[in-house]
């Protein structure tokens, strides 16, 4: 099978899972390659005119006929020096 399939996605899942998707794929369907494309602005554009066959991000409300699927979770830790002055405990 010889095949492309484009993903839009930020950098930090391009950098996060970007070469175990690309090891994962190659294994499994040597012949289809992954190309990732920046995600300059927030608009399902590019998904419904066929340029992406699929996008990672936080989404929102895409329309019925767009299927959504939860990848993971994540959450985010803040992180200070000692003394910042506005920082409470």
């Amino acid at each position: 099978m010889q095949r492309h399939f484009t993903l839009r996605t930020n950098e930090g899942f391009v950098e996060a899972f970007g070469s175990a998707l690309i090891a994962a794929v190659h294994a499994q369907a040597p012949g289809v390659q992954l190309r990732f494309m920046p995600k300059a602005e927030k608009n399902d554009r590019p998904l419904r005119s066929g340029d992406v066959d699929l996008e990672i991000d936080v989404l929102g409300n895409m329309g019925p006929e767009i299927r959504l699927q939860a990848l993971f979770r994540d959450r985010f830790v803040g992180v200070v020096r000692p003394g910042i002055r506005y920082w409470r405990t």
